[in-house]
């Protein structure tokens, strides 16, 4: 069931930001930034009495390639990234050091729930895609295709048989 051992110092905690990327606090909107956009993280948990106004502001911290900066979903109540940015890596992770996904959370037993594999990058205004776009369903796109490329064929076809023969062409049937 992937019970840990008790002498086991495995931890679970949220991949928020890559090798590569910028990630800190914004005050302000009180929500996590990452190259300089919100995330959309609707898998945060405050404990009753706290929030994001009770965040304590953090970066910006550049991750290193090979590294990840993490963050566990019980943010006010959470030893993660953040907890360990005196470190030389500033709070990062190895990435050698990740040795699974989590899928279902347990405890407390009051939020027992599988997880999904939401991407708090991957939002409308993250990706800049318009909102029109976004409620396409997934296969439109190809299932649209088919029509054009037929409708493209038949008029280049017909175009083909109206042009003048070139030397060097084979004969049109």
């Amino acid at each position: 069931m992937g019970v840990g051992q008790p002498d086991e110092r495995d931890f679970v905690k949220r991949v928020i930001a890559v090798g590569g990327q910028t990630v800190e606090w914004d005050p302000e909107a009180k929500r996590v930034r990452v190259d300089g956009k919100l995330l959309d993280e609707p898998y945060v948990h405050w404990e009753e009495g706290t929030g994001p106004e009770n965040v304590e502001a953090f970066g910006p911290v550049t991750v290193p390639p090979g590294r990840l900066w993490v963050m566990g979903d019980n943010r006010n109540f959470s030893a993660d990234s953040r907890a360990h940015m005196e470190d030389d890596a500033q709070g990062t992770v190895p990435v050698e050091n990740v040795i699974g996904k989590a899928r279902v959370i347990v405890l407390p037993p009051s939020r027992w729930q599988g997880i999904d594999d939401h991407n708090p990058q991957a939002s409308v205004s993250a990706l800049g895609v318009g909102v029109w776009q976004a409620a396409v369903p997934a296969g439109v796109g190809v299932v649209g295709a088919f029509p054009v490329l037929w409708a493209g064929r038949r008029i280049g076809r017909r175009l083909r048989d109206r042009l003048p023969v070139r030397r060097g062409r084979r004969d049109q049937e």
